[in-house]
């Protein structure tokens, strides 16, 4: 035995047991941080309410704009009633954009408590474009953000490894693998263990691009890729070669994710946006349709109401679950680990 290393403060970095609950006194002791006290009360109400009613707010408002956005659309080709298009437009353009930052704002607070830095600064970007972009560009600005969210995807589905209390590497689980916090994982150090995966994940892509293993996490970061660049070449002047790859790239992405049941319904209205989205800078298209670009936020509107189904969970249950000792033993065996790279984000 060696009682100067026992005595030592254990390193839970990686490890499996920040799993298991604390009674709730010791845990409200144990998460107290004095240098939090300036925070005003009402802020942390705020943010408590966010994250416990997020997926009721992000549906919610989702639904909101896809009725009004349908709505419009259907009403500046068929004329159910008389109103102006610029003035639907107007409308319809004002919900898609409050749904995108309320997308962005429920996206940020859920990967906040993962500790998964690098889709929490997409989401939190999700916001200024929001904010910036007219309804016309928010589905080619909302590339760049996108493009980062999804890192949050091809980390969970990349079988990445992490380091135990012992040293022994232990493979991340595909069901909650992007949730750092569960497996006591700082957001320094997921940060961290990220930015190494995606660098092997890039550097795999280049040099065995048909290696099975990690095969669909390499693709959704190349397409990712795809997206931003796209975006930004879109907004430097060569608008439908940057929209035509930032739209090929989203399609791709969501027809990789429609291997999985539930995300199969939201990947399908996805691809139907990036498809108006991109027909709409035709003048075959948007000369015979009126307010294609509200088809298109229609659909991704009702896409993110299935997406936030799927990564939230019912009332966050993925978050709470707690796995026995006994079953994280057998869990967390590398000879029993098989990683599968085609189904949930």
């Amino acid at each position: 035995m060696k009682p100067a290393k026992t005595a030592q403060k254990p390193n839970l970095q990686g490890s499996h047991l920040a799993q298991f609950k604390l009674p709730n006194n010791l845990a409200d002791k144990q998460e107290t941080n004095p240098k939090q006290d300036h925070i005003p009360s009402s802020f942390h109400k705020a943010h408590d309410y966010l994250k416990e009613n997020k997926k009721k707010i992000n549906n919610w408002t989702h639904i909101s704009s896809a009725a009004v956005n349908i709505f419009t659309f259907l009403n500046g080709n068929f004329r159910f009633l008389n109103i102006e298009d610029e003035i639907q437009e107007r409308i319809g353009n004002f919900f898609a954009r409050c749904t995108t930052a309320v997308r962005g704002l429920t996206g940020a607070i859920d990967c906040l408590g993962k500790n998964n830095l690098i889709p929490f600064i997409g989401n939190v970007l999700e916001i200024p474009t929001a904010v910036f972009a007219s309804g016309y560009n928010l589905w080619l600005a909302r590339g760049i953000p996108q493009s980062i969210r999804q890192v949050q995807g091809v980390i969970k589905r990349s079988g990445m490894k992490i380091k135990d209390i012992n040293g022994k590497e232990v493979p991340l689980s595909e069901e909650d693998g992007d949730h750092f916090k569960k497996y006591g994982i700082g957001m320094k150090d997921g940060f961290l263990y990220s930015v190494k995966e995606l660098g092997k994940i890039l550097k795999d892509t280049f040099t065995d691009p048909f290696k099975k293993e990690q095969f669909f996490s390499r693709s959704v970061l190349l397409c990712s890729l795809f997206q931003l660049g796209g975006a930004v070449t879109a907004f430097s002047g060569l608008k439908k070669i940057g929209a035509f790859f930032r739209d090929l790239g989203g399609a791709l992405i969501d027809g990789a994710y429609m291997q999985d049941p539930a995300y199969r319904t939201g990947g399908a209205l996805w691809i139907g946006s990036a498809i108006c989205d991109y027909g709409k800078l035709f003048s075959f298209f948007s000369d015979k349709i009126n307010n294609i670009t509200q088809l298109s936020l229609a659909f991704d509107a009702l896409a993110a109401i299935f997406e936030s189904k799927a990564n939230f969970g019912p009332e966050d249950e993925r978050q709470t679950k707690v796995i026995p000792s006994e079953k994280l033993k057998e869990k967390i065996e590398p000879a029993d680990y098989e990683p599968c790279y085609g189904s949930k984000a």
